[in-house]
């Protein structure tokens, strides 16, 4: 992000780096290439069983422990996809890997997007 905001936005050193400017700069990462998040995304399509684990953590509130001894969050924990919350509970390292995780694991078309726009669906209208 640091180097984002001042490499590739060019803002000084002495300029006050304002929200707008950290929203651009997380644009930017969100929606390009970036070898760290593609190794990132590679890591955690390795392994079916990654998948479930991270999009419970990702889209509710109950938690899971967070246990080292669990071969998946070790895992996941060695490639700094998750820490331990002070709660007890695994969380995602940080919000841009978290948007990464959910956009690699989001489907294309949920289910009902293809029930109602297949081409089988025709309207007598």
């Amino acid at each position: 992000m640091a180097q984002c905001l001042t490499e590739e936005l060019g803002i000084g050193r002495k300029e006050t780096i304002s929200v707008a400017h950290f929203e651009m700069a997380h644009k930017k990462i969100l929606n390009e290439q970036n070898v760290h998040l593609s190794h990132l995304t590679t890591n955690i399509r390795s392994n079916p069983r990654f998948k479930p684990l991270l999009m419970e953590i990702c889209s509710y509130d109950a938690g899971l422990p967070f246990n080292l001894r669990n071969e998946y969050i070790s895992e996941l924990v060695t490639y700094g996809v998750l820490k331990g919350g002070t709660d007890g509970f695994c969380e995602i390292a940080n919000p841009i890997y978290q948007y990464c995780i959910v956009q690699t694991f989001q489907p294309l078309l949920n289910g009902l997007e293809r029930k109602y726009h297949s081409e089988e669906t025709t309207s007598t209208g």
